[in-house]
């Protein structure tokens, strides 16, 4: 994620982002602080990049609700209703709304507050030890840090185990140890002696409250139009189009049914999905019930998936390369000045409880299998880490939504700004009031859907082949011969293409090009990790069992390119 770097070195730090000719960069230094910048190059003027007397202050991201906030302030323009914000207060972000990161140095103080938007949409990412301090929001750019000063560079124990059980990072580190995420809804301080504090400012809380179906139907409506016309409203103030995902899944069209047609005139869809599959087919369907214009990529053969090492600089080697898919490609596709930015359905599966299925939610089980990429290996970490969850549906919303699913906007943010409006501070603050046992076993979402839109709700789920509007009972009946289709198909070890979005199994068997690429990748890479026995005999379980899957080969090429890009 283009962005930022601040550090009490003297030395510049080559900022290199996927494509330096999108980005604007920027420098200074102030009180003994190397401040650097190279940012997107779109939606300036809700970035800050300053210092006075008082204060240094980096600003990276968009905030929806600017104007209230430069009127509250009085302020002339953004950059002085910022510095007025965080004088009156230091966690002055808490009340904002929208995706963003970003650091403030109180020099009085001596003392850096870095931070994050609640969802962790926006990454940072800190280092201190030894006397050296350094403030960030790629990887990428520690690494050339710690090269350019002389800091050894070792690979994180925890990387390592959460990579090999899960496929992804569970928590807060990263590859290189030391350099450490701050955690989505927090804050981070750090004092002139180096001392780290971490705090929440948003955290997700169940609240059970009592109200009827229709009022909550009601409520949901309203307050997810707000989610949406915020999203909508930024990107029109800047004169940008939006770019819109479209698949066959319930979260995507929820937002294409709040679109209003103006912004439909300046909107564009993109789907990228198998050829003749039922996500291609029903996202288009989608598309025309609403009179959306649509952009769809065939991923036919997997040739998406041969560019790990670009996909793995822009993720930060947070998890497995292959996340986004054609993804990139669409976005690389469109005019560049055009589009602001992508709204996507991120976060919206966990809300019916299509997450967790678990009666007991107080047990906060680790060990869980369905959301591993890999299964060749024991969790490592069955016992987890010692932050604090409410319950079992919070811990996993948190991991697989934020830390996990947050990690394609890294790649995203590459092109576009990529806010979601089920990260909606106010939606999800709604949504985790309503009753657990009415958000989940009610099916008060799709309640919700087949009320307000009935002809997007007759259109088929992709991954199923049922309407959102058949009863619960009709809907298990009629799962019935997908369900043994797919467990056939399982048994075989076969993967029908036209059935799936991405068959990795399918593309892997069938593309010569993509097989040669994975092959030739491990031949050229699998020295990197001649220091690491454990590490090389894990990836070559990935690669060579004979029950190996093309994930499990996707996963070895991921810890190969993490390990060449970020410790080589």
């Amino acid at each position: 994620m283009p962005g930022f770097f601040i550090s009490n070195s003297q030395e510049l730090t080559a900022l290199e982002d996927y494509d330096n000719s999108r980005c604007v960069k920027g420098v200074f230094q102030d009180a003994g602080w190397t401040v650097q910048r190279n940012t997107l190059n779109k939606f300036i003027g809700d970035k800050v990049f300053t210092s006075n007397e008082r204060y240094i202050l980096v600003f990276d991201g968009i905030v929806f609700d600017k104007e209230q906030w430069i009127r509250q302030t009085g302020a002339t323009g953004w950059e002085q209703a910022m510095l007025c914000l965080v004088e009156k207060d230091p966690v002055f972000f808490r009340a904002f709304r929208g995706c963003f990161a970003g650091a403030v140095f109180d020099k009085a103080k001596q003392q850096w507050t870095v931070f994050t938007d609640p969802i962790g949409n926006h990454g940072v990412f800190t280092y201190v030890s030894e006397g050296y301090i350094a403030i960030g929001s790629q990887v990428g750019y520690f690494r050339d840090w710690m090269n350019t000063n002389g800091i050894q560079r070792k690979i994180n124990p925890d990387w390592e185990n959460d990579m090999l059980s899960f496929g992804y990072v569970l928590d807060t580190h990263s590859i290189l140890q030391g350099v450490e995420r701050v955690y989505p809804g927090s804050y981070r301080t750090i004092d002139a002696k180096g001392t780290v504090r971490d705090e929440a400012y948003y955290v997700i809380r169940k609240e059970s409250v009592k109200k009827s179906e229709d009022e909550w139907i009601e409520l949901l409506e309203t307050t997810f139009q707000q989610a949406v016309d915020r999203i909508c409203r930024k990107c029109r103030e800047y004169g940008y189009s939006l770019v819109v995902d479209v698949s066959g899944g319930l979260d995507s069209r929820m937002i294409i049914a709040h679109l209003s047609d103006e912004i439909k005139q300046h909107a564009i869809g993109i789907n990228y999905a198998q050829t003749r599959s039922p996500d291609q087919r029903i996202a288009l369907k989608v598309a025309q019930t609403v009179s959306l214009p649509l952009i769809q990529y065939p991923m036919d053969g997997g040739d998406c998936l041969m560019e790990a090492d670009e996909f793995i600089r822009m993720n930060q080697g947070m998890n497995y390369y292959a996340g986004i898919s054609g993804g990139k490609k669409m976005l690389e596709l469109l005019d560049r000045e055009t589009y602001g930015m992508e709204i996507w359905g991120i976060l919206g599966d966990v809300y019916e409880g299509a997450m967790i299925t678990e009666p007991d939610l107080s047990v906060l089980w680790w060990d869980f299998d369905r959301y591993r990429v890999n299964h060749k290996f024991p969790v490592y970490n069955p016992e987890g880490y010692s932050r604090e969850y409410s319950d079992l549906e919070v811990m996993w919303f948190s991991i697989r939504g934020m830390i996990c699913g947050q990690n394609t906007a890294f790649i995203r943010q590459n092109f576009v700004e990529c806010p979601g409006p089920f990260g909606d501070v106010d939606f999800m603050n709604l949504l985790f009031a309503i009753p657990y046992e009415l958000r989940t076993k009610g099916r008060l979402l799709q309640k919700w859907f087949v009320k307000k839109y009935p002809d997007l709700a007759a259109i088929p789920y992709s991954a199923t082949g049922v309407r959102i509007s058949v009863t619960e009972q009709e809907e298990k009946q009629r799962r019935i011969p997908f369900r043994i289709n797919r467990k056939i198909q399982k048994m075989i070890g076969v993967e029908n293409a036209t059935d799936s979005m991405n068959p990795l199994d399918e593309w892997y068997s069938q593309n010569p090009r993509l097989r040669e690429y994975m092959q030739q990748y491990y031949s050229d890479h699998i020295h990197a990790l001649d220091g690491n026995l454990r590490l090389r005999d894990a990836v070559d379980h990935l690669f060579f069992d004979e029950d190996s899957a093309a994930i499990d080969k996707i996963l070895g090429i991921t810890i190969l390119s993490s390990v060449t890009n970020y410790l080589g």
